[in-house]
């Protein structure tokens, strides 16, 4: 499996597990320096079909008042079910990120930051289905809590771990 469909497989997961966008519903697609990731994540949310508002962000890195970008994203979300911002893993960090999260807090939008998204990390980690990872973790703790070791026939070692 390559390297771009290990990717469409994240890409995928992040839509529909993480941002879990039903047909018809609207995302917002913010992005910064992320054109490495922007078709496979395209696809994704066209497949689960999705209809994007593409929102990119390399104008406001360094122009711009706060609250002419406050009223940038709330007029990309407003009609929006739900957004997703991702930038390069070797862009600079972008300086209104936090205000990007702060002002979709006031929206009904639901909201995925992936900041640094490269395609080997929509192929590795992000491909993980978050339940599945909350069920394995349960399963580890009970087995972690009810862990018994013997050392000898004639000397044995409880041990318990708690959360």
């Amino acid at each position: 499996m390559g390297d771009t469909e290990l990717a469409r497989r994240g890409a995928d997961n992040l839509v529909q597990s993480h941002l879990r966008l039903q047909p018809g519903e609207r995302l917002v697609l913010f992005h910064l320096e992320a054109a490495e990731v922007l078709s496979v994540l395209r696809e994704a949310l066209r497949d689960a079909g999705g209809e994007l508002i593409d929102a990119p962000l390399e104008a406001w890195r360094d122009s711009g008042t706060d609250d002419a970008f406050e009223r940038f994203v709330k007029s990309h979300a407003a009609d929006a079910d739900a957004s997703l911002y991702v930038s390069s893993v070797t862009g600079p960090v972008f300086a209104r990120a936090q205000r990007l999260i702060q002002t979709l807090e006031g929206t009904r939008v639901r909201h995925l930051h992936v900041p640094g998204v490269s395609l080997r990390m929509l192929g590795g980690s992000l491909r993980a289905d978050p339940t599945l990872i909350e069920r394995i973790n349960e399963r580890l703790a009970e087995h972690l809590t009810a862990a018994r070791s013997t050392s000898s026939s004639t000397t044995r070692a409880t041990r318990t771990w708690s959360r």
